[in-house]
């Protein structure tokens, strides 16, 4: 039977609007946060076929995946034709490391730190010898760990 640790790992990331490359920032802008976060949880790094907000049906992947609202937006800021979905990686990567520090700030150990967010120790260190804090003004969505499982 495996050994099982008792590392409990987070629950929630808060991923700010500055945190997003300029691709992604601009679907968040027509679409809202949550919403450009749902799409690259689906279909980051892929192409998707964006219809034209007039063709667009409520049984279209977008549309079950993002609610109409925010498909008809999407659809409408970019027009429709193939669209590649940006993965985001750098934006969740910063929410986790944020996370971290604020759980080291707390008193929770690089070794505890390393085998919750599944990395090594050296790199924990490297992450927490970093200071990285948002720009002032940029909106904040907490996302739930697991919803968001790119690292």
């Amino acid at each position: 039977m495996p050994l099982m640790l008792e590392t409990p790992r987070p629950q929630t990331l808060a991923i700010h609007t500055t945190d997003l490359p300029p691709a992604l920032r601009e679907i968040a802008d027509a679409v809202g946060l949550e919403a450009a976060l749902r799409l690259i949880e689906c279909w980051g790094g892929v192409r998707i076929y964006l219809p034209g907000p007039d063709r667009l049906t409520d049984d279209h992947i977008l549309a079950r995946g993002l609610g109409r609202p925010a498909a008809e937006q999407l659809c409408r800021h970019f027009g429709a034709g193939a669209y590649t979905v940006p993965r985001g990686l750098e934006a969740l990567r910063a929410a986790r490391d944020r996370a971290m520090r604020a759980e080291h700030a707390d008193g929770r150990s690089a070794r505890d730190l390393a085998l919750a967010y599944r990395l090594s120790e050296r790199r924990v260190w490297e992450i927490l010898a970093r200071d990285e804090r948002p720009a002032e003004g940029s909106r904040v969505l907490a996302v739930a760990r697991g919803q968001m499982a790119l690292f």
